[in-house]
Protein backbone atom coordinates (compact mmCIF):
# COMPACT_ATOMS: atom_id res chain seq x y z
CA UNK A 1 0.00 0.00 0.00
CA UNK A 2 1.15 3.78 -0.43
CA UNK A 3 -0.38 6.91 0.34
CA UNK A 4 -2.69 8.28 -1.86
CA UNK A 5 -1.52 10.56 -5.64
CA UNK A 6 -2.10 14.20 -4.70
CA UNK A 7 -2.88 14.60 -7.81
CA UNK A 8 -5.98 13.17 -7.73
CA UNK A 9 -6.84 15.00 -4.19
CA UNK A 10 -5.45 18.76 -5.95
CA UNK A 11 -7.40 18.21 -9.23
CA UNK A 12 -9.31 21.27 -10.09
CA UNK A 13 -13.46 21.03 -9.00
CA UNK A 14 -15.61 20.34 -11.94
CA UNK A 15 -19.30 20.80 -12.26
CA UNK A 16 -21.43 18.34 -11.74
CA UNK A 17 -22.71 16.42 -14.45
CA UNK A 18 -26.52 15.03 -15.47
CA UNK A 19 -27.20 12.62 -18.18
CA UNK A 20 -31.12 12.92 -20.48
CA UNK A 21 -30.39 10.23 -22.90
CA UNK A 22 -26.87 10.51 -23.18
CA UNK A 23 -26.49 14.48 -23.36
CA UNK A 24 -24.90 16.13 -20.48
CA UNK A 25 -27.22 19.06 -19.72
CA UNK A 26 -25.00 19.89 -16.41
CA UNK A 27 -27.05 21.56 -14.17
CA UNK A 28 -29.44 22.84 -16.49
CA UNK A 29 -28.53 26.17 -17.13
CA UNK A 30 -28.42 28.15 -20.43
CA UNK A 31 -25.06 29.83 -20.38
CA UNK A 32 -23.91 26.89 -17.92
CA UNK A 33 -20.39 27.04 -17.85
CA UNK A 34 -19.30 23.12 -18.45
CA UNK A 35 -17.78 22.91 -21.46
CA UNK A 36 -18.74 19.17 -21.18
CA UNK A 37 -22.68 19.77 -21.74
CA UNK A 38 -23.84 19.56 -25.09
CA UNK A 39 -27.87 20.07 -24.03
CA UNK A 40 -29.96 22.17 -21.93
CA UNK A 41 -33.16 22.56 -20.57
CA UNK A 42 -35.02 25.56 -21.96
CA UNK A 43 -38.11 25.16 -20.21
CA UNK A 44 -40.29 23.43 -17.79
CA UNK A 45 -43.70 22.61 -19.32
CA UNK A 46 -45.29 20.38 -16.22
CA UNK A 47 -44.59 19.41 -12.78
CA UNK A 48 -46.76 16.09 -11.36
CA UNK A 49 -46.08 14.85 -7.85
CA UNK A 50 -47.25 11.74 -6.07
CA UNK A 51 -47.03 10.95 -2.01
CA UNK A 52 -45.89 7.53 -1.43
CA UNK A 53 -48.57 6.11 1.26
CA UNK A 54 -47.88 1.90 2.04
CA UNK A 55 -48.32 0.58 -1.69
CA UNK A 56 -50.80 3.86 -2.88
CA UNK A 57 -49.85 7.11 -4.74
CA UNK A 58 -51.60 10.09 -3.50
CA UNK A 59 -51.66 13.20 -6.44
CA UNK A 60 -49.91 16.58 -4.32
CA UNK A 61 -51.37 19.69 -5.72
CA UNK A 62 -48.30 22.02 -7.04
CA UNK A 63 -49.43 25.87 -7.24
CA UNK A 64 -46.78 27.27 -9.61
CA UNK A 65 -44.38 24.60 -8.94
CA UNK A 66 -44.16 25.12 -5.50
CA UNK A 67 -44.40 22.39 -3.09
CA UNK A 68 -43.27 21.85 0.69
CA UNK A 69 -41.86 17.79 1.27
CA UNK A 70 -41.66 16.37 4.75
CA UNK A 71 -38.10 14.54 5.77
CA UNK A 72 -40.61 10.94 7.04
CA UNK A 73 -41.94 10.81 3.37
CA UNK A 74 -41.38 9.26 0.24
CA UNK A 75 -42.27 10.98 -3.19
CA UNK A 76 -42.36 11.15 -6.83
CA UNK A 77 -41.79 13.34 -9.35
CA UNK A 78 -42.55 13.71 -13.17
CA UNK A 79 -40.88 16.71 -14.85
CA UNK A 80 -41.96 17.28 -18.31
CA UNK A 81 -39.64 19.80 -19.89
CA UNK A 82 -38.02 21.02 -23.67
CA UNK A 83 -34.68 19.88 -24.17
CA UNK A 84 -32.35 21.83 -26.28
CA UNK A 85 -29.35 19.73 -27.97
CA UNK A 86 -26.72 21.57 -29.27
CA UNK A 87 -26.97 21.61 -33.48
CA UNK A 88 -30.83 19.68 -32.98
CA UNK A 89 -34.46 20.44 -32.94
CA UNK A 90 -35.89 20.95 -28.97
CA UNK A 91 -37.64 18.04 -27.78
CA UNK A 92 -39.85 16.91 -24.92
CA UNK A 93 -38.23 14.91 -22.59
CA UNK A 94 -39.94 13.55 -18.96
CA UNK A 95 -37.96 12.87 -16.11
CA UNK A 96 -38.86 10.64 -13.03
CA UNK A 97 -37.79 11.23 -9.33
CA UNK A 98 -38.21 8.57 -6.70
CA UNK A 99 -37.39 11.52 -3.45
CA UNK A 100 -36.87 9.55 -0.14
CA UNK A 101 -36.59 11.90 2.95
CA UNK A 102 -33.88 11.32 5.62
CA UNK A 103 -36.62 10.08 8.32
CA UNK A 104 -38.48 7.79 5.82
CA UNK A 105 -39.00 3.85 6.00
CA UNK A 106 -38.26 2.26 2.47
CA UNK A 107 -41.18 0.56 1.28
CA UNK A 108 -43.16 0.13 -2.09
CA UNK A 109 -42.22 2.57 -4.80
CA UNK A 110 -45.34 2.05 -6.77
CA UNK A 111 -45.47 4.37 -10.29
CA UNK A 112 -48.82 5.89 -11.78
CA UNK A 113 -50.39 3.00 -14.14
CA UNK A 114 -50.34 5.72 -17.35
CA UNK A 115 -46.84 6.24 -16.45
CA UNK A 116 -45.62 2.30 -15.50
CA UNK A 117 -46.64 1.60 -18.82
CA UNK A 118 -43.57 3.61 -20.18
CA UNK A 119 -41.37 1.83 -18.31
CA UNK A 120 -39.54 4.84 -17.60
CA UNK A 121 -36.36 5.52 -15.84
CA UNK A 122 -36.22 6.72 -12.36
CA UNK A 123 -33.25 8.25 -10.44
CA UNK A 124 -33.79 7.34 -6.90
CA UNK A 125 -32.22 10.25 -4.64
CA UNK A 126 -32.38 10.87 -1.16
CA UNK A 127 -32.86 14.18 0.78
CA UNK A 128 -29.35 16.12 1.34
CA UNK A 129 -28.22 14.33 -2.08
CA UNK A 130 -30.07 15.28 -4.65
CA UNK A 131 -28.15 16.61 -7.77
CA UNK A 132 -28.13 20.25 -8.71
CA UNK A 133 -30.65 19.47 -11.43
CA UNK A 134 -33.69 18.71 -8.99
CA UNK A 135 -34.35 21.90 -7.78
CA UNK A 136 -34.59 23.28 -11.09
CA UNK A 137 -38.37 21.95 -11.50
CA UNK A 138 -39.47 24.07 -8.93
CA UNK A 139 -39.85 27.66 -9.80
CA UNK A 140 -39.67 28.78 -5.96
CA UNK A 141 -37.48 26.99 -3.30
CA UNK A 142 -38.05 24.13 -2.41
CA UNK A 143 -39.12 23.71 1.73
CA UNK A 144 -38.06 20.57 3.42
CA UNK A 145 -40.19 20.03 7.00
CA UNK A 146 -39.25 17.41 9.92
CA UNK A 147 -41.87 14.64 10.50
CA UNK A 148 -45.25 13.58 8.38
CA UNK A 149 -48.08 15.98 6.37
CA UNK A 150 -50.66 14.48 8.43
CA UNK A 151 -48.85 16.16 11.97
CA UNK A 152 -47.36 19.43 10.42
CA UNK A 153 -48.63 22.15 12.78
CA UNK A 154 -48.37 25.29 11.24
CA UNK A 155 -48.48 27.20 14.07
CA UNK A 156 -45.00 25.84 15.63
CA UNK A 157 -41.95 27.69 15.18
CA UNK A 158 -39.17 26.63 12.83
CA UNK A 159 -35.65 27.23 12.21
CA UNK A 160 -34.34 26.62 8.43
CA UNK A 161 -31.15 26.38 7.21
CA UNK A 162 -30.79 27.99 3.56
CA UNK A 163 -28.96 25.45 1.40
CA UNK A 164 -27.79 25.70 -2.03
CA UNK A 165 -25.41 27.94 -3.81
CA UNK A 166 -27.09 29.33 -7.32
CA UNK A 167 -30.24 31.17 -7.71
CA UNK A 168 -32.23 28.32 -9.15
CA UNK A 169 -30.81 25.54 -6.28
CA UNK A 170 -31.57 27.42 -3.25
CA UNK A 171 -34.24 25.37 -1.30
CA UNK A 172 -34.33 25.82 3.17
CA UNK A 173 -33.91 22.35 5.40
CA UNK A 174 -36.15 22.19 8.81
CA UNK A 175 -33.13 21.95 11.45
CA UNK A 176 -33.90 21.47 15.13
CA UNK A 177 -35.27 24.43 16.82
CA UNK A 178 -32.01 24.86 18.88
CA UNK A 179 -29.12 27.41 19.72
CA UNK A 180 -26.95 24.63 18.90
CA UNK A 181 -28.30 24.50 14.69
CA UNK A 182 -26.70 27.60 13.85
CA UNK A 183 -23.48 27.91 12.55
CA UNK A 184 -20.99 30.36 11.11
CA UNK A 185 -21.02 29.63 7.89
CA UNK A 186 -24.62 29.40 7.40
CA UNK A 187 -27.90 31.39 6.55
CA UNK A 188 -30.96 30.40 8.79
CA UNK A 189 -34.57 31.45 8.37
CA UNK A 190 -36.64 31.59 12.02
CA UNK A 191 -40.58 31.75 11.54
CA UNK A 192 -42.59 32.69 14.15
CA UNK A 193 -46.19 32.36 14.24
CA UNK A 194 -46.91 34.12 16.97
CA UNK A 195 -45.46 37.35 15.66
CA UNK A 196 -46.06 36.57 11.88
CA UNK A 197 -42.18 37.53 11.97
CA UNK A 198 -39.42 35.95 9.64
CA UNK A 199 -36.05 36.01 11.11
CA UNK A 200 -32.89 35.92 8.72
CA UNK A 201 -29.89 35.07 10.82
CA UNK A 202 -26.43 35.32 9.28
CA UNK A 203 -23.34 33.80 10.43
CA UNK A 204 -20.08 36.09 10.54
CA UNK A 205 -18.15 34.65 7.55
CA UNK A 206 -21.18 34.34 4.95
CA UNK A 207 -20.20 36.17 2.06
CA UNK A 208 -22.25 39.48 1.32
CA UNK A 209 -23.00 38.20 -2.75
CA UNK A 210 -24.59 35.56 -0.68
CA UNK A 211 -26.61 37.05 1.67
CA UNK A 212 -28.10 39.30 -0.77
CA UNK A 213 -29.02 36.03 -2.72
CA UNK A 214 -30.62 35.08 -0.26
CA UNK A 215 -32.05 38.38 0.47
CA UNK A 216 -33.83 37.80 -3.07
CA UNK A 217 -34.44 34.53 -2.97
CA UNK A 218 -36.80 33.74 0.02
CA UNK A 219 -39.55 34.91 0.30
CA UNK A 220 -41.69 32.64 2.17
CA UNK A 221 -45.15 35.02 2.44
CA UNK A 222 -45.05 35.39 -1.26
CA UNK A 223 -44.84 31.70 -1.77
CA UNK A 224 -47.07 29.42 0.56
CA UNK A 225 -50.36 29.79 1.80
CA UNK A 226 -49.02 28.51 5.39
CA UNK A 227 -47.09 31.90 6.06
CA UNK A 228 -49.33 34.15 3.95
CA UNK A 229 -49.80 36.87 7.05
CA UNK A 230 -46.28 37.28 7.30
CA UNK A 231 -45.50 40.81 7.26
CA UNK A 232 -42.62 41.17 8.85
CA UNK A 233 -39.03 40.33 8.66
CA UNK A 234 -35.67 41.13 10.62
CA UNK A 235 -32.37 40.82 9.87
CA UNK A 236 -29.69 39.55 12.91
CA UNK A 237 -26.13 39.06 12.36
CA UNK A 238 -24.19 36.43 14.57
CA UNK A 239 -23.04 37.91 17.85
CA UNK A 240 -25.94 40.43 17.51
CA UNK A 241 -28.83 38.59 18.79
CA UNK A 242 -31.77 40.10 20.67
CA UNK A 243 -33.16 38.62 23.42
CA UNK A 244 -36.59 38.27 21.74
CA UNK A 245 -34.49 36.07 18.56
CA UNK A 246 -32.87 34.30 21.49
CA UNK A 247 -35.94 33.16 23.58
CA UNK A 248 -37.28 31.52 20.62
CA UNK A 249 -34.43 28.89 20.18
CA UNK A 250 -33.62 26.18 22.75
CA UNK A 251 -30.26 25.37 24.11
CA UNK A 252 -26.56 27.11 24.28
CA UNK A 253 -25.17 29.29 21.55
CA UNK A 254 -22.23 27.92 18.85
CA UNK A 255 -20.56 29.80 16.78
CA UNK A 256 -20.24 27.09 14.67
CA UNK A 257 -20.73 18.99 4.30
CA UNK A 258 -18.97 14.92 -4.01
CA UNK A 259 -21.28 17.71 -3.18
CA UNK A 260 -24.47 17.55 -5.68
CA UNK A 261 -24.63 21.49 -5.77
CA UNK A 262 -21.29 22.44 -6.24
CA UNK A 263 -20.10 25.87 -8.66
CA UNK A 264 -17.57 26.84 -9.72
CA UNK A 265 -16.30 30.19 -7.74
CA UNK A 266 -19.13 29.67 -5.31
CA UNK A 267 -17.91 29.30 -1.47
CA UNK A 268 -20.09 26.14 -0.17
CA UNK A 269 -20.87 26.92 3.29
CA UNK A 270 -21.80 22.92 3.97
CA UNK A 271 -20.43 20.45 1.53
CA UNK A 272 -20.26 17.19 3.88
CA UNK A 273 -22.40 15.34 5.90
CA UNK A 274 -22.17 13.01 9.18
CA UNK A 275 -23.65 10.03 6.81
CA UNK A 276 -20.61 10.10 4.60
CA UNK A 277 -18.86 9.30 7.53
CA UNK A 278 -21.09 6.83 9.74
CA UNK A 279 -22.40 5.06 7.01
CA UNK A 280 -18.85 3.28 5.71
CA UNK A 281 -17.60 0.39 6.01
CA UNK A 282 -15.65 0.63 9.51
CA UNK A 283 -13.37 1.40 11.14
CA UNK A 284 -12.97 3.86 8.21
CA UNK A 285 -10.94 6.76 7.86
CA UNK A 286 -11.88 10.18 6.15
CA UNK A 287 -9.42 13.50 5.46
CA UNK A 288 -11.91 16.32 5.31
CA UNK A 289 -10.51 19.57 3.89
CA UNK A 290 -12.29 22.89 6.11
CA UNK A 291 -9.91 25.05 3.88
CA UNK A 292 -8.35 26.71 7.53
CA UNK A 293 -7.55 23.32 8.67
CA UNK A 294 -7.41 19.44 7.64
CA UNK A 295 -9.06 17.12 9.29
CA UNK A 296 -8.08 12.86 9.57
CA UNK A 297 -11.75 11.61 11.27
CA UNK A 298 -10.81 8.27 11.97
CA UNK A 299 -13.79 5.40 12.55
CA UNK A 300 -14.55 2.32 15.08
CA UNK A 301 -13.17 -0.94 15.54
CA UNK A 302 -15.30 -3.93 14.92
CA UNK A 303 -15.21 -7.46 15.68
CA UNK A 304 -13.99 -8.02 12.43
CA UNK A 305 -11.44 -5.56 11.95
CA UNK A 306 -8.03 -6.06 11.52
CA UNK A 307 -6.03 -4.32 14.01
CA UNK A 308 -2.60 -4.55 12.59
CA UNK A 309 -4.09 -3.99 8.93
CA UNK A 310 -5.69 -0.93 10.09
CA UNK A 311 -2.97 0.58 12.03
CA UNK A 312 -0.62 0.73 8.80
CA UNK A 313 -3.89 2.00 6.79
CA UNK A 314 -3.78 4.95 9.61
CA UNK A 315 -0.23 5.91 9.17
CA UNK A 316 -0.04 6.01 5.68
CA UNK A 317 -3.56 7.90 6.25
CA UNK A 318 -1.44 10.75 8.48
CA UNK A 319 1.18 10.99 5.92
CA UNK A 320 -1.53 11.54 3.32
CA UNK A 321 -2.79 14.24 5.31
CA UNK A 322 0.15 16.23 5.72
CA UNK A 323 1.43 15.96 2.06
CA UNK A 324 -1.66 17.16 1.23
CA UNK A 325 -1.23 20.27 3.40
CA UNK A 326 1.59 20.87 1.97
CA UNK A 327 0.72 20.47 -1.17
CA UNK A 328 -2.32 22.63 -1.09
CA UNK A 329 -0.77 25.80 0.51
CA UNK A 330 3.34 26.59 0.22
CA UNK A 331 3.03 30.07 1.78
CA UNK A 332 1.28 28.94 5.39
CA UNK A 333 0.93 26.12 7.25
CA UNK A 334 -2.74 24.52 7.47
CA UNK A 335 -2.95 22.32 10.65
CA UNK A 336 -3.79 18.70 10.19
CA UNK A 337 -5.90 17.84 12.84
CA UNK A 338 -6.79 14.00 14.03
CA UNK A 339 -10.16 13.26 15.07
CA UNK A 340 -12.08 9.99 16.95
CA UNK A 341 -16.00 8.75 15.84
CA UNK A 342 -18.22 9.48 18.77
CA UNK A 343 -15.71 11.94 19.95
CA UNK A 344 -15.99 14.95 17.67
CA UNK A 345 -15.40 18.06 19.02
CA UNK A 346 -17.27 21.12 18.99
CA UNK A 347 -15.23 22.80 16.06
CA UNK A 348 -15.04 19.46 13.95
CA UNK A 349 -19.15 19.27 14.32
CA UNK A 350 -20.12 22.42 13.36
CA UNK A 351 -18.50 22.01 9.97
CA UNK A 352 -22.18 19.84 9.16
CA UNK A 353 -25.09 21.22 8.56
CA UNK A 354 -26.49 19.27 11.01
CA UNK A 355 -25.08 16.85 13.54
CA UNK A 356 -26.62 13.54 15.92
CA UNK A 357 -24.74 12.46 18.30
CA UNK A 358 -23.36 9.28 19.01
CA UNK A 359 -23.19 8.04 22.45
CA UNK A 360 -22.83 4.52 21.48
CA UNK A 361 -19.98 4.72 19.23
CA UNK A 362 -18.22 6.87 22.01
CA UNK A 363 -18.65 3.89 24.68
CA UNK A 364 -16.95 1.69 21.85
CA UNK A 365 -14.07 4.83 21.54
CA UNK A 366 -13.40 4.76 25.32
CA UNK A 367 -13.40 1.10 26.24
Amino acid sequence: MKAIDLEIMLKPMEDPSFFINYHNVGRGLVGDNNSNNDAYIKRTDSLKCWRITGETLEKVDINNNSIILFDAEIYMFQWTLELTVVNETPCEESLFYYWKGSKATKGYSPLPPEIEEQNPVVERISQWSEPALFFHMFSTPLIILNGLQETFDPNAKRLFLVRGELLNEIHLHEVPCSKESLRSRGVFLLVTPNENTIYYWFGLVVLEEYKNLVRDVIKLSDKNVIWTNYNKTVEITEGKENGLFLQHLEGNNTTEVEYPLRSKGQVAAFPFLQSHLYTADQPALFLVDNNTEIWLWEGWKTPDSNSELFEEEFHLAKETANNYAKGKNQSSIIPVKHVLAGLEPLEFINIFPCWTKRNDIAQIQLK
